[in-house]
């Protein structure tokens, strides 16, 4: 009989085979321009796609076909991968590696990294406002979806601002990273819309910001015990490692607590426990 973390864990692998078909089928069907090569490479084949499955699961929670979601899911992995080339130029953090391999900018120069981020960004939009067509037929149902996208895009690049500034109070930094992690809070929300289920908006919304600041903890926990970013000014040199994992701890408890109001023993309360490992206790 599997552990519960090996079942989550081939159900999450399962999940990204299903959202990296639909993105690979995305670029496949374009002309093959050197920008799309390079969105190719930004996206793969690397990545947990945490957000769109999020996206997908709230979606069949609420009593959807996950089907019917893919291509929104699939729009927001495009978007954030465009942030991250963004966000890797040396104008930016000046990474010249991504997820163990070369940097967009450094493999296909700065021109065509702007490009295809501009590109996969587009996309993007396309794909979830197209997706967003297929579930409403009132126009002012469309606006709220149009709107909430032009909303979350606006505060990813706010928050992108924000972390660039030499000098920020520690909730000026909490706050730069609930806004370049809001994807997390659009995959959460979008599914609301979608099935007209607004009873649940506040509670997935806060659970979507819980989880942008929860995984960004655990990713700097992680790069500070890799020695990968020692020289960075991220949280747990602000913090101090003790504090980010009681603020994560707290965090892990508070949005699992608030899944289960909506739905007991959901598949996604398994998801969230693989993104936030119990393993964190090995930072201490």
């Amino acid at each position: 009989m599997l552990s519960l973390d090996k079942r989550f864990n081939e159900y999450i692998d399962k999940s990204v085979i299903l959202v990296n078909k639909v993105i690979q089928y995305n670029l496949d069907k374009d002309v093959n321009y050197k920008l799309k090569e390079a969105s190719n490479y930004a996206i793969f084949p690397e990545g947990h796609r945490y957000r769109s499955i999020i996206g997908l699961e709230i979606y069949e929670m609420l009593g959807g076909n996950k089907q019917d979601f893919l291509d929104s899911a699939v729009g927001i992995e495009f978007i954030h991968h465009a942030s991250m080339t963004c966000d890797d130029l040396p104008c930016m953090d000046n990474s010249k590696i991504r997820k163990g391999k070369l940097a967009v900018h450094e493999k296909y120069g700065e021109d065509t990294a702007i490009l295809s981020g501009l590109y996969s960004w587009n996309k993007g939009i396309h794909l979830i406002y197209n997706n967003a067509l297929k579930h409403l037929n009132n126009p002012s149902e469309f606006q709220e979806v149009t709107s909430l996208v032009n909303n979350s895009i606006e505060e990813l690049l706010e928050g992108q601002e924000m972390d660039l500034r030499k000098r920020k109070t520690n909730g000026e930094l909490l706050e730069s990273i609930k806004k370049k992690n809001i994807l997390f809070h659009l995959a959460g929300v979008l599914p609301c819309y979608y099935l007209r289920r607004k009873e649940h908006l506040e509670s997935l919304g806060k659970i979507g910001e819980e989880l942008s600041i929860g995984y960004q903890l655990f990713d700097d926990l992680r790069d500070v015990e890799d020695d990968h970013n020692a020289d960075k000014n991220n949280t747990i040199y602000v913090f101090g490692k003790e504090e980010v994992l009681q603020r994560l701890y707290k965090i892990k408890k508070t949005t699992i607590e608030s899944l289960k109001i909506i739905k007991k023993d959901s598949e996604l309360e398994g998801i969230i426990n693989v993104m936030l490992p119990e393993k964190l206790a090995s930072f201490k």
